[in-house]
This record gives structure tokens, C-alpha cells and sequence, in this order.
């Protein structure tokens, strides 16, 4: 198995022994915060309805699903993500541990809003918090209050992804 497809299993194994099984739309938002945090796995965003989103990783996790590695069970929470077998992630990258510990424990809709402010700061120019929260505004239109997302661009600013 190549190094994307074992990371993303070990990513998901850990994601489901730190707050229990993820799914597809938080796994979505993880990578996409392992990736900003200069882990290259392969994939590229693109803002999309619920924030940042990869339709490459999204087929990977269908071809791990389709090769048996990896179950997802639909319910009316999202799309349950599972590993079929036990994943040993004690050589997982330092830094892709680092960003589950940051954010393993948020759910779907935080990591929405966590994910949209970095996506947001990234692909504009003017960089200052009131710029951010216009671009989140401008994605998500009323989904987010302003002091949500001041609080999003806060955590970001302390986790080293925004300056």
C-alpha cells in the first residue's frame, strides 16, 4: 500500500480511537488542515459547499472502501467512516499527530468553519481578520456568527497557521 492510502487509514484509525469514528466530511477537513500544516499527501482543494473539499481523496476513500479496506456506513449523521482491520499508526508522522491533537476532538461543523477561514485566508489579499471573516461571509453567507469566526481565526493564529 502506498504512503497516501496507509496515512489516510492511519489518520482515520487514529481520528476513531481519539473521538470515534469520523466521518467523510471531517476527514475531509483533517487532511485538508494536515496538508496546510506542510504534510503533502497528494491532494488539492477546492472550496465547495460544506468548506474545502477534494473529490481525488473523496474517490480514494471510495477505492479503500471498494478494496476492503475501509467501510463507510450511511446514516443520518454523515458517512460513517470505519477501518476493516486494526491499523497500527505508531509510525504515523509527528505533524499529522500534531494536527489530530489539535482539532481530533472538533466536530464536522467546526472544522467547516476552521477549514473555510484558512481556505478563505489563503486565496485572498487582503489577510486581515476583517477580511477573513468578509471571505467566510461571502462562502457561507449567516451559516456562522462573526464571533464564531473571529474565534476560528483565533485558533488558527495560535496553532501557527495564520500569522
Amino acid at each position: 500500500m502506498d504512503y497516501q492510502r496507509e496515512s489516510i487509514l492511519q489518520i482515520i484509525s487514529k481520528l476513531t480511537d481519539k473521538a470515534g469514528a469520523p466521518c467523510k466530511k471531517k476527514v475531509q477537513k483533517i487532511i485538508y488542515l494536515i496538508e496546510e500544516y506542510g504534510v503533502d499527501l497528494g491532494f488539492e482543494y477546492k472550496i465547495h459547499i460544506y468548506g474545502p473539499y477534494c473529490m481525488d481523496l473523496d474517490y480514494t476513500l471510495c477505492e479503500l472502501m471498494t478494496e476492503q479496506n475501509l467501510c463507510i456506513t450511511y446514516t443520518n449523521k454523515g458517512h460513517i467512516l470505519e477501518c476493516r482491520d486494526n491499523i497500527n499508526y505508531e509510525n504515523l508522522d509527528n505533524n499529522i499527530e500534531h494536527v489530530i491533537d489539535i482539532f481530533g476532538k472538533k466536530t464536522a461543523v467546526q472544522l467547516e468553519l476552521i477549514t473555510t477561514a484558512l481556505f478563505a485566508e489563503r486565496h485572498i489579499e487582503n489577510k486581515s481578520d476583517v477580511g477573513i471573516i468578509n471571505a467566510v461571509k461571502k462562502i457561507k453567507g449567516s451559516k456562522f456568527s462573526e464571533e464564531k469566526i473571529k474565534d476560528a481565526i483565533k485558533l488558527l493564529k495560535e496553532k501557527n497557521y495564520i500569522k
